[in-house]
């Protein structure tokens, strides 16, 4: 996910007058001009003060203005070529329609073939022995994501959701943290600090993650689930399925 995927998906969850929302309208219609801009020329440019950008960005998980307008320009520069539902490889222009569905269906029939389900299982047992369950990552909310902390609300868990690791506090306790990340996750480096703080502090660890997805961030996993994964828009699917996996290998273990 990028900077451009966190603003969609923050527009999305608020009231389209409010002010919030009315300032990522201004930033997605002058993507090309704020790396360019500093902070008090954007915060111009949205009608609002610098203060409530500054605002905009905590919400955003972005630590500075500085990293947010580079987030920006990374993804200007590279959208045509990295932003992409399938990689370009698996592409026919003339057949797009089943190019994709052949594309899904085969890292479906992967992941049927290559998901380790001794991990699933032992995931949903020591998310079960948990009192506290945090999910940490910069991944989208897909519905599947929320059936399962649905499940675990029921099942009488606590849930706390993070837009990354480094939001996370382990206070002691019984608690899990299950983290997607992919190769392409933005702050990558920071992400494997944070998990690594956190682990070694004493939290469990169930990490999701792509085959690609450099190998310090498995040092830290108590449970590794992987998946071959395109490092495009399609992981998403994948994403969900495991988050599926997850709900129904635990509700038959423990709900049902």
């Amino acid at each position: 996910m990028t900077i451009l995927h966190d603003l969609i998906a923050l527009y999305n969850q608020l009231p389209r007058d409010n002010v919030y929302s009315l300032v990522i309208v201004c930033i997605l219609q002058n993507l090309s001009r704020i790396p360019v801009l500093s902070l008090e020329q954007t915060a111009e440019l949205c009608g609002v003060s610098p203060i409530t950008i500054s605002r905009l960005l905590k919400k955003l998980s972005c630590s500075s203005y500085r990293i947010f307008k580079q987030q920006i320009a990374d993804v200007v520069d590279a959208y045509p070529k990295y932003n992409r539902v399938i990689p370009i490889p698996m592409l026919d222009p003339d057949n797009a329609t089943d190019s994709y569905l052949d594309c899904i269906l085969h890292e479906l029939e992967d992941l049927k073939k290559e998901i380790d389900r001794d991990a699933l299982k032992n995931a949903c047992a020591m998310i079960h022995g948990a009192d506290i369950v945090h999910f940490c990552d910069m991944y989208a909310r897909g519905h599947s994501k929320r059936q399962f902390q649905a499940d675990l609300w029921m099942d009488g868990k606590v849930v706390q959701c993070h837009g990354a690791p480094g939001d996370c506090v382990y206070e002691g306790g019984s608690s899990v943290m299950l983290v997607t990340v992919l190769a392409a996750s933005k702050n990558y480096g920071d992400l494997v600090r944070a998990v690594r703080g956190l682990h070694k502090a004493g939290m469990k660890c169930v990490i999701i993650a792509s085959s690609s997805t450099p190998a310090g961030i498995s040092e830290n996993a108590d449970i590794m689930i992987r998946f071959r994964g395109l490092d495009s828009a399609a992981d998403n699917i994948l994403i969900d399925t495991i988050y599926n996996l997850l709900c129904i290998n635990y509700r038959a273990s423990y709900m049902d």
